[in-house]
Formats: structure tokens, C-alpha cells, sequence
């Protein structure tokens, strides 16, 4: 009966489950590389500074437990990230560019009239701050290249001429 057992043990100790589950798939986040990124992508779409860099001033931030990865940590650490930020108070932006931001991120924007961008992306609270900056700064980005006037190419014009 011992070799009856012998034969049939997995490599794990009794004591352990094996979970169906695979961690193979999980990668580290290149998202802390990529933050500069994105801020030097922002800064060479909008070299004459049109567009104010958002801070941790401009918008109210709340925290909440955040689900998924994270073992016991996230039942102990408020990582999500509630960011908003009231559209009609924004006195810096264009009402052009307000009402183009109000278009495009319609589903974002609450009865309130405030714009909510959430961040989980990570575990850490100051990396998830710093994502949802960058979607609120990529949003407004976004609304005002889109009122911006296209310029016209003078050969462009000459090939639509010709035809």
C-alpha cells in the first residue's frame, strides 16, 4: 500500500493545494517606464504650452480598497484611485475645449458634472495617482487637438486643384 502512494504523489506536499490557476500569464507592468513616456509624447503634442499640465491640485482625489492581484494587501491598503474634477469650475480651459471634453468623455462625467477617472493599474497608491493624471492630461490633450484648426498644406491644395 506505501508504493500504491509512492506512485501516485504529485511533487507537492500534502499539506499544499494546487490551484488550477496559472500566474504564467502575468508580466511585470511597463507602465513606470512608460510614464515618461507618455509625458515626453505630451510635451512634443504641445510644444507652445497650451495646454496646463495637471497636478495633484487641480482635481480631488479619494482612495478606496482595489480589487484583483494583490493577495492580503489588498484587503489592508487603499490603492484605488477616484479622481475628479468639476468641468464648469475649470477656469482655465477653453469652454470649446470643455464642451469637446464633455463630448468625448460623456461616460466618465457624473449628474454633478464632474469627470471621474479611476486608476488600478497598480498596487502602489502613488503610481495609480500618477496613471490617473496621465488619463485626465491624455483626455484634455484630446479635446483640445480636436477644436484645434487643421491646417491646410499648400501642396496638398495644389494636388486637389490639379485633379
Amino acid at each position: 500500500m506505501h508504493a500504491a502512494l509512492k506512485s501516485t504523489a504529485t511533487p507537492y506536499p500534502a499539506c499544499a493545494a494546487r490551484s488550477g490557476y496559472s500566474y504564467k500569464h502575468l508580466t511585470t507592468s511597463p507602465h513606470k517606464s512608460a510614464k515618461r513616456g507618455v509625458v515626453v509624447q505630451a510635451a512634443k503634442q504641445d510644444p507652445e504650452g497650451l495646454v496646463k499640465r495637471i497636478g495633484r491640485e487641480d482635481v480631488k482625489l479619494s482612495f478606496a480598497r482595489s480589487g484583483g492581484a494583490g493577495g492580503q494587501n489588498v484587503n489592508k491598503v487603499n490603492t484605488k484611485v477616484d479622481m475628479r474634477i468639476t468641468l464648469d469650475d475649470v477656469s482655465w480651459l477653453e469652454d470649446d475645449a470643455k464642451d469637446a471634453l464633455k463630448r468625448r468623455e460623456k461616460n466618465r462625467i457624473n449628474k454633478e458634472g464632474e469627470l471621474v477617472i479611476t486608476s488600478t493599474r497598480s498596487r502602489s497608491q502613488a503610481d495609480n495617482v500618477e496613471d490617473a493624471l496621465e488619463k485626465l492630461q491624455a483626455a484634455i490633450d484630446g479635446a483640445v487637438e480636436s477644436i484645434q484648426p487643421i491646417e491646410i498644406d499648400p501642396e496638398k491644395q495644389k494636388q486637389m486643384k490639379k485633379q
